[in-house]
């Protein structure tokens, strides 16, 4: 009996040995498939910017496993972006504070439920880098006031929180290693508050697109933000030339968009020239200014990207001068140039690195303009929609472009079936569509826009 005893005694002892080894075995493996599957999902992460909730669900899932698991995807997660109201914000701070350590970046998009006073659960998260509240539009000032207590924060978005004014920028001018902010249709915003962000000495890009309160006062305040390399002010109608004559003390910026301030004319460009550093510049529907205007640009050989759209003065003769001097460009936007035709797609197509080129509602641009277009060897993406004189004649010359990657031909009405079969020669490209004669034809072929013509024909 003893030794029946003392033998199930040694197969116990043996069995709880295997399983201690198996166990460490286990906890080994699970480690070194999570640290695998940590950087799978900081690449996910990256890859998916629109998506994040969808990663931080998947991380929850993963937390089940075992807590070996939990202990390493708790120190994975670095980016939040909660489905809009899915839980109180207070619950979502206290949260993060518990289990997330490494969290940086929290985007809460549309979050209804963020208001001045649910705000204050921010003390919970005074590491996070980054804080997005866009679109969160129950934030006025008060709130704004609460995110004082972020000393860490380098980037900030509180665009369409409208209720903000220069009371709130005057907190914001509190966070001092700001590099980041956006003010995106905050319409209450003048002068005397943009003075607020001047000790933001690291404030690199700064959004103020649609502010309808911005004018030229307020643009001499921008100029005295000395470290600023991009600037948004797309959409500020009431800036004019006067305005832009303190913008030359931007000698850093590289990107600057002044889209659709339609009181900017010939004057007004002058002073383009006097930002050394401008590599991409955005001036679409000027509607004031002419090719007198446009030329006085030539000396900027330094830009890269170029965006005049919906300059509808401007005429084959401005164009042409103003490309003789800028030869390095790779990228160029001419959309709705009405007067644009087949010679000024002449001097575009001198432009060796040009990569992407918007030709689309240029409807005087034609077949001869597509032979021309398809010398340049370095072009992978091209927009002719609305380009109505096209037909099937200019598809044989898309057709030789081999580098072609995006060609759009929405409402091109005057291609038709042999000018699609054509096109078929592009097989690394994807064609877009939609509407008239192209519609019809590709109906047969179960096709719909936005599919590759090249692969489905």
């Amino acid at each position: 009996m003893e030794g029946t005893r003392q033998e199930i005694s040694g197969k116990n002892e043996q069995a709880n040995s295997q399983a201690e080894k198996e166990a460490d075995s286990w906890n080994a493996v699970c480690n070194d498939v999570v640290m695998a599957l940590s950087d799978w999902c900081r690449s996910f992460s990256k890859k998916n910017p629109s998506g994040g909730h969808s990663t931080a669900a998947l991380l929850g899932n993963l937390r089940l496993v075992n807590r070996h698991w939990c202990r390493i995807i708790d120190k994975t997660l670095t980016r939040l972006v909660p489905k809009p109201n899915c839980a109180p914000f207070s619950e979502i701070c206290e949260g993060i504070a518990k289990s997330f350590t490494e969290l940086r970046h929290l985007e809460l998009k549309c979050y209804r439920n963020v208001t001045d006073t649910t705000l204050n659960a921010v003390h919970f998260i005074p590491f996070i880098t980054l804080l997005s509240l866009k679109n969160c539009e129950r934030v006025s000032d008060k709130g704004v006031h609460v995110l004082t207590a972020l000393l860490n924060l380098t980037e900030l978005h509180l665009s369409s929180c409208w209720k903000i004014t220069d009371e709130g920028l005057r907190s914001v001018g509190c966070l001092t290693k700001l590099q980041k902010l956006s003010l995106r249709e905050c319409c209450f915003l003048t002068a005397p508050g943009l003075e607020s962000l001047v000790p933001l000495v690291d404030l690199a890009w700064l959004d103020l697109g649609d502010c309808k309160s911005v004018e030229n006062d307020a643009i001499s305040v921008l100029g005295k933000l000395e470290s600023l390399t991009e600037l948004h002010l797309d959409g500020c109608i009431d800036v004019t030339d006067q305005g832009l004559e303190s913008i030359g003390c931007l000698r850093k910026v590289t990107s600057l968009d002044l889209s659709g301030c339609m009181n900017i004319g010939d004057i007004g460009i002058h002073y383009f020239n006097d930002l050394p550093s401008l590599r991409h510049l955005k001036m679409c529907d000027f509607w004031n200014i002419s090719d007198e205007g446009l030329t006085s640009m030539a000396p900027m050989r330094g830009i890269r990207s170029l965006d005049f759209g919906g300059c509808m003065s401007i005429t084959d003769n401005g164009i042409s001068q103003l490309l003789a001097s800028l030869t390095d460009l790779r990228t160029l936007g001419v959309n709705a140039c009405l007067n644009l035709t087949d010679k000024g797609v002449e001097a575009i197509s001198k432009l060796p690195y040009l990569t992407s080129l918007d030709l689309s509602g240029c409807d005087k641009v034609g077949d001869k303009g597509m032979a021309l277009v398809a010398g340049i060897e370095a072009l992978k993406c091209l927009d002719l929609s609305g380009c109505l004189e096209i037909t099937d004649e200019g598809c044989v010359s898309l057709a030789a472009m081999q580098n072609l990657e995006t060609l759009v031909l929405s409402g091109c009405d005057g291609i038709g079936y042999e000018g699609l079969q054509t096109l078929r020669q592009l097989d690394s490209c994807t064609i877009y569509y939609t509407g008239g004669t192209m519609a019809l034809l590709m109906g047969g072929y179960g096709m719909s826009s936005g599919h590759s013509i090249a692969s489905t024909l």
